[in-house]
């Protein structure tokens, strides 16, 4: 990642929309582990509230510890207010998280619900969990 913006003009060097999903936290952790300022937009007050009490709301190898840090130091912080995306140099919109997911060959699964997917439609939130169950035993 390039050197972090120091010149004053933004309070964050990145802010990550819709970040405290399975796509957008580990890329904004990843940011915050290599000495940016972070944050995360996401419209879910449970995600904000997870990731601000360094929670991972999600089983990803090695990432609790670089988020308990990069929320201690301050480096990654999250908010349900839109205007964080303003304090940031750069702001990576969902999109853009997908199409780095898919270079990295991350499988995913999109699912047409309101944001928190696995209450309106837990069927298929249960039948992507019981694929990569069998995928990895």
């Amino acid at each position: 990642m390039a050197t972090p913006h120091t010149s004053g003009e933004f309070e964050r060097d990145v802010v990550v929309i819709g970040g405290g999903g399975h796509v957008g936290l580990p890329l904004a952790i990843a940011f915050a582990d290599r000495g940016a300022r972070v944050a995360i937009y996401d419209v879910s007050e449970e995600a904000v509230e997870r990731v601000n009490a360094a929670k991972l709301p999600f089983d990803e190898p090695g990432a609790l510890p670089l988020l308990e840090r990069a929320v201690a130091s301050g480096r990654l912080t999250a908010s349900t207010d839109p205007a964080v995306v303003g304090t940031a140099d750069r702001a990576i919109p969902p999109a853009l998280q997908l199409a780095m997911a898919e270079n990295a060959h991350a499988h995913i699964t999109e699912v047409k619900a309101p944001h928190l997917s696995m209450i309106s439609d837990p069927g298929v939130v249960t039948s992507v969990i019981l694929h990569a169950v069998r995928a990895t035993t």
